[in-house]
């Protein structure tokens, strides 16, 4: 596995308590957010992105295989979005939501060095659905690449069969 990616720290943000709880039940804690460069976001904070719901969470960020920081990002709603009848009607209230028009992308914790494991089909890497599942996988030691659903392996509207993120690994 890939030495741990020796990124500068960025400044400290204060999480709030149910954020810090909903880490935790992933096996991360406050240093892990911090490299992850996890945000919360008021519900005002997250109409302004553009997101299908506006309500407070947190903004995961997503890194490319260098550890630089890409455009992309999806957030972890931290309270049910859903109003009226659709609270009756609908089993699971919406977790995730990701700016509209925005093109899928691979979540690569920022824990390891990804680019070493680009070009070396040796090496197994895990795939699963969720960013913090990714991450915990991640931090104790499998390298997991994170997918925000099932079918994020593509973009239908966009065109594209496998998304750029998971093209770019050796997979022979």
């Amino acid at each position: 596995m890939p030495s741990r990616r020796p990124t500068p720290k960025p400044s400290r943000v204060e999480l709030p308590q149910d954020v810090v709880h909903k880490l935790a039940a992933s096996d991360l804690d406050e240093e892990d957010a911090e490299l992850m460069r996890v945000l919360p976001i008021t519900a005002a904070q997250a109409e302004g992105l553009k997101l299908p719901s506006a309500t407070r969470g947190f903004k995961l960020p997503y890194f490319d295989v260098h550890g630089k920081l890409t455009d992309f990002f999806r957030v972890r709603y931290m309270e049910d979005t859903r109003k009226g009848f659709d609270k009756l009607t609908t089993k699971k209230p919406i977790k995730y939501g990701q700016p509209y028009d925005t093109v899928n992308e691979v979540y690569m914790a920022p824990f390891i060095d990804w680019s070493v494991l680009v070009d070396d089909p040796t090496t197994p890497l895990l795939i699963t659905e969720g960013e913090l599942k990714a991450a915990c996988a991640t931090k104790h030691g499998l390298p997991t690449l994170g997918l925000g659903g099932v079918w994020c392996f593509q973009s239908k509207k966009h065109g594209t069969s496998l998304i750029e993120g998971l093209a770019q690994f050796n997979w022979k």
